[in-house]
């Protein structure tokens, strides 16, 4: 059975010309306006080795005639054009250029329009990972100093704290509430400082002498509902 070629597809660039000097440029402009006439692309200018500015070339003739006398006229001595199959394409070009290459000329960073910025993501991604790793880097301490396979009270309660990460917790006594936060790693942050055991957290809220049981002072909501820490367990 004869094997159906498939027909190649067609490259986004479809024709460049590189490193034109700006004198051949200006003497020459109708002969390289005729290259590119009715179509679309992205020209560069250079200063010596350094990309100097990047543009649009929707309209070639107007821009060279344009960039040979304003402004940019005496920062930049070579021209480079890349002409491209769709004009929808060249809008991105020039904006991942300009904001790759970061030209000196060129006011405005590119627009990335309907793209996301996936920064925020892997800031919370890798948060995310360093929180868990710490986790289990103490978890593994504690369990190292109390003896072979043996799970300290510390260990005990993060475990079930994890269960509720980045919650809201509660208490109350005569009449005052008192507020504090569950971490990513199981520990409860309250004004500032983190704790391992809810009894521990709790005491210093209420005092050190109040006799408090924390899995029972402490609670969290669960659909729209409070729950007493003990719970967890």
């Amino acid at each position: 059975m004869a094997r159906r070629r498939t027909r190649p597809r067609p490259s986004l660039v479809r024709g460049y010309i590189e490193r034109i000097k700006r004198k051949a440029l200006s003497q020459f402009r109708t002969e390289v306006v005729d290259l590119a006439r009715g179509q679309h692309g992205v020209y560069a200018l250079y200063k010596g080795k350094r990309l100097y500015y990047v543009g649009l070339a929707k309209d070639l003739s107007r821009r060279l005639r344009n960039h040979l006398g304003d402004r940019h006229a005496s920062k930049w001595n070579e021209f480079s054009l890349y002409l491209v199959r769709r004009e929808h394409h060249i809008r991105e070009m020039e904006a991942l250029l300009i904001r790759i290459a970061d030209p000196s000329g060129n006011k405005q960073r590119g627009r990335l329009r309907d793209s996301k910025n996936l920064k925020p993501d892997l800031h919370n991604t890798i948060k995310k990972r360093a929180l868990d790793e710490l986790a289990t880097i103490l978890a593994t301490k504690r369990r190292q100093g109390r003896g072979r396979g043996r799970v300290s009270r510390a260990d005990e309660a993060q475990e079930a704290l994890r269960k509720i990460r980045g919650k809201r917790i509660r208490g109350w006594r005569d009449g005052v509430e008192f507020k504090a936060y569950v971490t990513r790693a199981g520990w409860i942050r309250y004004r500032g400082y983190d704790y391992a055991q809810p009894t521990e957290v709790a005491k210093k809220a209420l005092g050190a002498e109040k006799r408090v049981n924390g899995w029972a002072f402490w609670h969290f909501r669960r659909d729209g509902e409070d729950h007493r820490l003990r719970e967890l367990k």
